[in-house]
């Protein structure tokens, strides 16, 4: 079973994955982008001098008002392809896994539903 968890930052993910595992009858592997931000150095991360390489985040507005953003570097986009190809693993093992993303436009999901779609009852 593979469960996707997708929204804005500090909207619950986190806390809704653990929420599962409590509850799953098997274990629930959960992996996201909270995943790939701890692997990466804090330099490459947030507002960190090479931030824009890997996930980077900034200041914008929008018509409501001030908001932070997140843009992801070559180095960001390639962690994330990694992490796809990581929860493909999984799921080609049987695991059952909770995958949290802030899905900010289509290639990340692209992305995960490419290495996810031959997976049973995935995607299909």
């Amino acid at each position: 079973m593979i469960l996707l968890l997708n929204g804005a930052s500090s909207s619950g993910k986190t806390a809704m994955a653990r929420a599962l595992q409590r509850a799953w009858a098997e274990p629930l592997l959960h992996l996201g982008i909270d995943t790939a931000v701890a692997m990466l150095p804090a330099a490459y991360v947030g507002m960190g001098p090479n931030a824009s390489q890997g996930i980077e985040f900034y200041a914008d507005e929008d018509e409501q008002g001030p908001v932070m953003r997140i843009r992801y570097g070559p180095l960001g986009r390639r962690i994330e392809q990694s992490l796809a190809r990581m929860a493909q693993g999984l799921a080609q093992d049987g695991h059952d896994m909770v995958l949290e993303m802030d899905i900010i436009d289509k290639e990340p999901l692209r992305t995960f539903v490419q290495a996810l779609v031959d997976m049973p009852n995935s995607f299909n």
